[in-house]
């Protein structure tokens, strides 16, 4: 054999391009191939499951169950057979050579359901030969745990099993974890995996609990964190890790208590030293409170050079909340990071048109200081607002974004009646937003327009003009085809069939809206087929050479 050959890092590049179900055989092949061919093979397609079945074949046994409540009505479930020994471990210590693992109850395999009974994680904890069985652990998913038939399994309490100290990455997702279980083991995050980068326990402190700074303050190393939490202190602390770079924050409050959470994080805030390092964040997300206690969330942070910002509220935010919002965004984010706003509505309240003229419209001065933000490439306000811009604005605002690729002003709940935007403002994208792929805007009015600007941008792009009013369809799409050659779909004609899409319960003006925007979407392929034959003659005549 070439001398070549029994370089690991040679044979290890070569492995990596075989499929899986060849490593076994390349394994059996030679000693040489041996140890790099089974490294790949569990790295990461292995589960808890093939680590049983390697075990010798009477410590476990695999039984078919009868359960209503699957799809097929039988699920396999694998257990030990009996104690386990000493000589029964050095299969399953190929545990060893795992990078990724998903612990899960239930998988599919072989045409059926294969669960893996309760009693396992038990016996494991009782006889493990050594206190770590995954010390090459890097990324652990770690999901519930269903008692066949209908039963559930707290967990928790066995994950230690599994945890590493080289493990970069634990995602843990189960739907009702003991409190005191929950409390232990986040305490024990810092001990056990020291070097972790990512951690998701958002659904492990539900009702959320308080971390204390003690905890938060040991996992120095964090990257990414998905949680929630409560405790105003415990934002602050989070404030203070020294390399997060994105927070995925889940604030479960009801709305009375939001106030006293304001005041109470501000109190934290200004306790705290002054000494602290300037912020590492790029990425916020805040789900579960209005808009303007994560305003107050946001600001814990000082300046920062934030790329990327979303809130999911429960409760529609009046216009004078967002100003707040975007006049601290401009104050405390660098105008050279943010590349991303999406701000959404999750609840379901209506606003009516009289509620939305006074309280709920966005104005130009209002919105303007967000075009200081020049590296904007998605802005996504999908809120019960209307905005009152004109084409003079929407020119400012596609000049001042020339890498926008995603563009939503509320078109879902926009009124019509407010905006005065109209056809000849959508000029503005194609040539200044030329990646556009997702423009949704309301315009005053879809009316006759005198002449075409033949752009004829050629991106693939979707368009959502919300409750817009339509006079001539083919004049409309006679104009759209001017503009962009390959419109994908118009979004909105797909909500028009949807009573809660209709402004003030008035369900019967959709039909009108459905039936005119319907032969836009009809008429407008041909149109586009016209505008891209006469743009390819015309470039096939301007480089024939002259006589």
């Amino acid at each position: 054999m070439h001398y070549a050959m029994e370089i690991p890092e040679i044979l290890t590049n070569i492995f990596e391009n075989l499929r899986s179900v060849t490593l076994p055989a390349v394994a059996r092949t030679c000693l040489a191939f041996r140890e790099p061919a089974l490294d790949l093979l569990w790295h990461s397609d292995a589960s808890l499951g093939d680590l049983i079945r390697c075990m010798p074949p009477d410590a476990w046994k695999e039984e078919v169950v009868r359960t209503p409540g699957w799809v097929d009505g039988e699920v396999s479930v694998l257990t030990f057979a009996r104690p386990l020994f000493p000589s029964d471990w050095p299969r399953f210590l190929h545990a060893s050579r795992m990078r990724c693992l998903e612990v899960r109850y239930c998988t599919y395999r072989s045409g059926r359901y294969s669960e893996i009974a309760a009693q396992v994680l038990l016996d494991l904890a009782i006889y493990r030969p050594c206190s770590t069985l995954f010390p090459a652990l890097k990324d652990l998913l770690w999901s519930n745990w269903t008692l066949t038939p209908i039963a559930r399994l707290d967990s928790l309490p066995y994950i230690h099993i599994f945890l590493a100290p080289h493990l970069r990455k634990i995602r843990i997702f189960l739907d009702d974890p003991g409190e005191l279980e929950a409390k232990y083991f986040i305490a024990s995050l810092s001990h056990h995996t020291p070097k972790l980068l990512y951690v998701n326990i958002s659904s492990i402190s539900i009702p959320p609990l308080s971390l204390g700074a003690t905890t938060l303050a040991r996992l120095n190393q964090l990257q990414t964190l998905v949680i929630s939490l409560i405790a105003p202190g415990d934002v602050v602390f989070l404030s203070s890790l020294p390399h997060l770079r994105r927070l995925e924050l889940t604030i479960s409050l009801p709305m009375p208590l939001e106030a006293r959470f304001r005041r109470d994080l501000e109190v934290s805030e200004s306790s705290r030293s002054s000494g602290h390092s300037p912020s590492t964040l790029r990425h916020l997300a805040v789900t579960g409170v209005g808009l303007d206690t994560f305003v107050a969330v946001f600001q814990i942070w000082g300046r920062c050079a934030l790329e990327g910002i979303a809130a999911n509220f429960p409760r529609p935010a009046e216009a004078e909340v967002f100003r707040d919002f975007f006049r601290t965004l401009s104050i405390h984010c660098s105008t050279s990071s943010l590349t991303s706003i999406k701000l959404v509505y999750k609840g379901r309240d209506a606003v009516n048109s009289e509620r939305m003229a006074e309280n709920f419209t966005i104005t130009p001065e209002l919105f303007r200081p967000l075009l200081a933000f020049t590296k904007m490439r998605r802005c996504e306000v999908s809120a019960p607002l209307s905005f009152a811009f004109d084409d003079a604005f929407v020119r400012q605002l596609a000049i001042a974004w020339p890498e926008m690729t995603h563009l939503d002003l509320a078109g879902d709940r926009g009124h019509p009646a407010i905006s005065k935007v109209t056809l000849e403002g959508l000029a503005e994208f194609p040539h200044n937003c030329p990646n556009l792929a997702f423009l949704c805007i309301v315009l005053h009015q879809a009316a006759k327009v005198m002449s075409t600007p033949i752009l004829c941008n050629d991106t693939p792009i979707t368009l959502h003009l919300g409750h817009t009013p339509i006079q001539d369809p083919a004049d409309v799409a006679r104009f759209l085809s001017g503009l962009y050659t390959n419109i994908k779909e118009f979004a909105h004609l797909y909500r028009f069939d949807e009573a809660d899409f209709a402004i003030d319960e008035d369900v019967d003006s959709l039909y009108d809206l459905c039936e005119g925007w319907g032969k836009v979407d009809e008429l407008y392929d041909e149109f586009a087929k016209i505008r891209i034959e006469d743009r390819r003659r015309w470039q096939s005549s301007s480089t024939k050479p002259a006589r």
